[in-house]
């Protein structure tokens, strides 16, 4: 590459900062296209961008089009986490990002240098998984038409507070801008809004009838909520890699906009040994899955054993110093004014298990002046509406084994999925309403995302401890107010438009 002579340096120079004393000046300069990288530092040229490129692999637009768009939590208040897939390796992992406006409403006149005079950029790291990944083959039996390749990139030194942003992935040829709020700050101060659900399943997929209408309804909710819970069996993908796509696909409108979060369920997970062909090891490091003989666990992921799961979505890592956890099957993410902790109902949570271990370490690690919220997120519930004998046992035996360690750390609401259907309990206290709300635990289970609805024995007796129950499509919403309460409503979706049909003051 030819060098500019020292008179045309001279000049650029010049016009570099004529330019930017314009840009800080004027706002009517904003269109001006400065491109700085993560340390403000001169731009970087995409002959210098640590991209990985196959020289065999012909890029063309449709090969290397971001699909799977979706945003995750960090733990950070200041920065996200941005996935995608392409079809062919060596596309460029680069994402432009900036704030979308100048002067925030709520925030009065600012001037941030970072990603406010600048389009900031960021390189991202690129793997290759199998779509087709489980414990019925090995692994490294690939075959080419099923690898996809992740990107992933941490989108950061953003300002908190749901100030928003716009990106753009660079190797997007049609150049799609998408926009997104920054975190809420970590603060007790702060409010929160988000949602939960389980049991969605792709649009494609067997049996979710519920689904399309779930996924209409939260589109309308992007830009209010901050966060999206999807507590278990996720895609109902069974085991077909095309079933996946199609689930990331739908939800992009919802993840390319608002973090969406998750938790394990039966089927991402659970499978039998005599599936596999020999020794295996699954997505969460076990050469054996999790089969309590008083427990319905069994082969529903059809052999995924977490693979797909796991290869799709990136949970943040919470190590509390006693043990790692195991993102994304047991882990915590701490926002706003809330502690959030997913565990797995389909691993062993007993006393002396990895997980419980990690479990016990991160309720101690709570910082209650900090996140005076503590939410638990277990796909299956530990207390269920009758008929459903199966699911009952289970969740006794998951009572025995969690509610002391839950009352004795004073958490308040536990979300969970499994059963396809709605209903919630009083504060709860070791099976009865407390006489003293603020001292029980809430149970809300929301099993109601799109699959199959279950019935529930509305003309029999239910437990005394059940304060509402539908047997209906639909979600939850939470907004957490202040330090002392928490708004709950649950969104029915059955009737083609959405509605809220019960509501709920959770206090502490």
């Amino acid at each position: 590459m030819a060098l500019h002579s020292n008179r045309h340096a001279h000049v650029n120079r010049k016009c570099y900062i004529i330019a930017l004393f314009m840009a800080i000046s004027v706002p009517g300069c904003l269109g001006l296209r400065f491109v700085a990288d993560q340390t403000l530092a001169t731009s970087i040229s995409e002959e210098d961008a640590p991209v990985v490129r196959d020289e065999n692999a012909k890029n063309s637009p449709s090969h290397c089009h971001p699909r799977n768009i979706h945003l995750s939590p960090t733990g950070e208040d200041t920065s996200v986490r941005l996935t995608w897939h392409t079809a062919k390796r060596g596309c460029s992992s680069k994402v432009y990002y900036k704030r979308a406006r100048w002067f925030p409403q709520e925030n009065g006149l600012h001037f941030p240098w970072h990603c406010l005079l600048f389009r900031c950029k960021v390189n991202g790291e690129e793997m290759a998984f199998n779509a087709k990944a489980s414990c019925l083959k090995d692994e490294s039996d690939w075959e080419q038409k099923s690898i996809l390749y992740r990107h992933s990139v941490v989108l950061d030194r953003l300002e908190p507070g749901r100030v928003e942003y716009k990106y753009t992935i660079k190797s997007d040829k049609e150049k799609t801008q998408y926009t997104f709020a920054s975190p809420r700050r970590n603060s007790p101060t702060s409010e929160l809004e988000f949602i939960t659900f389980g049991d969605m399943g792709a649009p494609t997929a067997r049996k979710c009838p519920g689904s399309p209408g779930t996924i209409d309804s939260l589109v309308g909710e992007v830009g209010d909520v901050d966060l999206i819970f999807h507590d278990g069996d996720i895609s109902y993908a069974d085991g077909h890699a095309e079933i996946w796509d199609d689930f990331m696909e739908a939800i992009q409108p919802i993840s390319s906009a608002v973090p969406y979060v998750v938790t394990v369920g039966n089927h991402e997970y659970d499978w039998l040994p005599s599936m596999a062909d020999g020794p295996v090891v699954d997505a969460s490091g076990l050469r054996e899955p999790y089969l309590p003989d008083w427990g319905n666990y069994g082969s529903d992921s059809h052999g995924e054993c977490g693979y797909p799961f796991a290869d799709r979505f990136i949970m943040p890592e919470s190590d509390n110093s006693v043990v790692p956890s195991n993102a994304p099957f047991w882990y915590s993410l701490k926002t706003g004014p809330a502690h959030f902790i997913s565990i797995s109902s389909e691993h062993n949570v007993s006393i002396g298990s990895e997980q419980r271990t990690w479990l016990e370490a991160e309720l101690e690690s709570v910082d209650r002046s900090q996140y005076p919220w503590l939410v638990i997120l277990i796909h299956r519930p530990l207390y269920v509406a009758f008929p459903h004998k199966s699911n009952r046992i289970v969740g006794e035996h998951l009572t025995e084994m969690l509610e002391e360690t839950f009352i004795a750390n004073k958490v308040n609401v536990v979300v969970s999925g499994h059963v396809h259907s709605y209903f919630r309990s009083c504060p709860l206290l070791r099976g009865v309403c407390a006489d003293d709300p603020k001292q029980g635990i809430v149970h809300i289970t929301i099993g109601s995302g799109g699959k199959k609805i279950s019935d529930l024995d509305e003309k029999g007796e239910q437990p005394s401890w059940m304060m509402h129950a539908q047997a209906v499509h639909g979600y939850g919403r939470f907004k957490i107010q202040d330090r002392a309460h928490m708004y709950f409503e649950f969104v029915e979706t059955e009737s083609g438009h959405s509605r809220v049909t019960d509501t709920m003051l959770i206090t502490q």
